[in-house]
């Protein structure tokens, strides 16, 4: 049986994204994303709703983030689920279901140019 692990995702930013470097000066930044739906009931009740998930972005991808987006900033991400594990600083062991970004589309317009997204 084939597997697919793809994750298409159109949101806005939560936090100003901050650019760190791991040990072998890999640029990544770690990205947290506002994903809001609105739909209406059976019974005509407008409803809606808020997902926060946790994206990264490796290298140039990275970079890019970093100089183009901030808190609010809209964006499209294609990546893949990855289960992210570590121990924080009481010992304990932590787990976290991610995005790694794969293709990135900044949608807000740049302030010096017209319209239109940003492939990275």
């Amino acid at each position: 049986m084939a597997n697919v692990n793809r994750v298409f995702l159109l949101g806005r930013l939560t936090r100003e994204p901050e650019l760190r470097f791991t040990n072998s000066q890999t640029p990544v930044v770690e990205l947290g994303m506002a994903l809001h739906r609105q739909w209406t009931t059976s019974d005509g009740q407008h409803r809606e709703e808020t997902t926060f998930v946790e994206v990264v972005l490796w290298d140039r991808r990275a970079e890019a983030a970093v100089s183009h987006l901030h808190k609010g900033s809209s964006l499209f991400v294609e990546g893949r689920l990855e289960l992210h594990e570590w121990v924080d600083d009481r010992n304990q062991p932590r787990k976290i279901l991610r995005v790694v970004g794969d293709n990135v589309q900044f949608l807000d317009p740049k302030p010096d140019s017209p319209g239109g997204a940003r492939n990275v």
